[in-house]
């Protein structure tokens, strides 16, 4: 299995990561007072608490359970237990789930008189919470072949192989423990100001809400709810202008406290570059097991041109929803928010996951004429697998 991976690269790695998020959450305890470590430790264990309670209960009993043999998939079942003996795993010890809700969902929200309205959703993924369990979604198993599928179910069980969700629960608690101790500091910071200063710097945000509220063109929908009825523009509109509206709070708050104290402003600079480095270690860590996963599928004996055309069937369809959305005019992010989003990412872009799988795929021995059909050739995607027009607006937030 860890052919690819030599362990010793592999811990290294591991712990490189889980070593940077915890010297990140060291020095942000360390700037605090005693109350911010006490917090912070304990709402990081009621927050991973909370989180692997909540994953639990998706897994047992609100996720539906796909069958030995599904419509869009014949071969499941089989395919499933064939990478569960190469993985050297018992067979039954890893269940697959769908994405849709069970029976037991439906008729609990029937029961609460509320509407299940099923996603598409074209994803898959690996989730270990009192078992072990790989989600794939129906669009994704309409959308794949057999071999893309093993591929694809290849690379979440790589995930479970090799205990990657253990370490990504552990790099959020370091993360919630992080989060609240900037928050603490932040605290601290205003605290010190004076509660002269902080009551100016509270009149100061609801002078911002009202100025954003009546005369921004978009005001009235800036605590405007979601709802399905909600166009593509009204969407990004209303998230641009919660970013902007976030921006000028901030921004009046900081100063009001700065006047009155001066030592906030460096504060408040520490709190959140700690947070951005937080952020970005963890979306590192997360892209880089991205890239374990793939290579794990192939030392499942999946192939690496079954993954390279399934990943790039996924970035067909999705290239294809925001053409959809591109018809009309749409409010962009800017240069740097995009460079932002792809620092924090948590997967590496498709075409850096094709280019290494083609040098994979090289060094096993495939004729570059093979690769380079499944990196660069045509893909042919039979029709129905194209993203809803009611779900496309929501890919409009990668603009």
């Amino acid at each position: 299995m860890q052919q690819r991976l030599t362990p010793l690269r592999y811990l290294a790695v591991t712990a490189f990561f889980i070593l940077a998020g915890g010297a990140v959450m060291t020095a942000a305890l360390l700037q605090g007072s005693g109350w911010v470590l006490t917090a912070s430790l304990a709402a990081g264990a009621l927050l991973t608490w909370s989180m692997m309670r909540s994953t639990l209960r998706y897994a047992r009993s609100e996720w539906k359970r796909y069958p030995v043999s599904h419509e869009f998939s014949p071969n499941l079942g089989r395919i499933m237990a064939a990478l569960c003996e190469e993985a050297g795993l018992p067979q039954g010890s890893v269940t697959l789930l769908d994405f849709s809700a069970s029976e037991t969902l439906v008729k609990k929200l029937q029961a609460a008189k509320k509407k299940y309205v099923p996603q598409f959703i074209l994803n898959a993924a690996a989730v270990t919470a009192g078992g072990d369990y790989i989600l794939i979604s129906e669009p994704m198993l309409k959308l794949l072949d057999d071999a893309e599928e093993r591929a694809t179910l290849g690379h979440e069980l790589s995930h479970i192989v090799l205990r990657h969700n253990r370490f990504t629960a552990l790099q959020r608690s370091i993360g919630y423990v992080t989060g609240v101790a900037c928050i603490g500091l932040l605290l601290n910071g205003a605290g010190a100001a004076g509660w002269r200063a902080d009551t100016a710097a509270l009149a100061a945000a609801l002078a911002v809400t009202l100025l954003v509220r009546l005369f921004h063109p978009d005001g009235d929908a800036l605590f405007a709810v979601e709802t399905p009825g909600m166009t593509a523009y009204e969407l990004v509109a209303r998230d641009r202008l919660r970013s902007l509206y976030s921006l000028l709070l901030q921004t009046a708050c900081v100063a009001v406290l700065t006047y009155s104290s001066h030592d906030f402003i460096r504060v408040f600079a520490l709190a959140w570059g700690l947070l951005a480095a937080r952020d970005a270690i963890a979306a590192a860590g997360l892209r880089n097991r991205e890239y374990e996963a793939d290579a794990g599928s192939v030392a499942l004996k999946s192939s690496p041109l079954a993954l390279i055309t399934s990943l790039r069937k996924i970035k067909i369809l999705e290239e294809r929803a925001l053409q959809k959305a591109r018809k009309s005019w749409l409010p962009r992010a800017g240069s740097a928010a995009r460079a932002w989003r792809g620092l924090v990412s948590s997967h590496p872009p498709t075409e850096k996951r094709v280019a290494r799988l083609c040098a994979l795929a090289k060094k096993l021995g495939y004729p570059q004429e093979e690769i380079d059909k499944a990196a660069e050739g045509d893909i042919v995607i039979a029709e129905g697998n194209d993203i809803p027009d009611d779900v496309v607006k929501h890919y409009l937030r990668r603009l």
